[in-house]
């Protein structure tokens, strides 16, 4: 199974271990909604310190928005991971869709804002 392929069913034979793939899931998207909501923090707190000089600070709020849009996908990854189990139901895609699209977010969110602080610092 690949890193990037959804979960496997718990009849097939591959989803022997679902339930510890489920809590990983959990986990890892707690944990990023978490991170994300750190980064926004430490965004806002910077633009109000030590790049308080800085004129425009768009690219800034863009990776605000992002870290925004990153934590709002993973915590609802982990609604939709939770709804589905109490239903009884399979996983499906949409978990795995929620967490590429949140830490594919993040990442850009990241990128954006060591773009900033490199033209601000320098």
């Amino acid at each position: 199974m690949d890193s990037s392929d959804p979960p496997p069913d718990a009849g097939s034979p591959a989803g022997q271990g679902s339930q510890a793939w489920v809590t990983l899931e959990f986990d890892f998207l707690k944990h990023l909604t978490s991170l994300s909501l750190a980064a926004i923090g430490g965004a806002v707190t910077f633009a109000g310190s030590i790049f308080a000089h800085v004129g425009d600070k768009r690219v800034l709020w863009w990776a605000v928005g992002g870290y925004l849009i990153s934590g709002a996908a993973a915590f609802m990854g982990q609604h939709q991971l939770l709804r589905k189990l109490r239903a009884g139901q399979p996983v499906g895609r949409n978990v795995w869709a929620y967490r590429e699209v949140s830490v594919g977010v993040f990442f850009a969110a990241t990128g954006a804002a060591m773009s900033f602080a490199s033209k601000a610092l320098s």
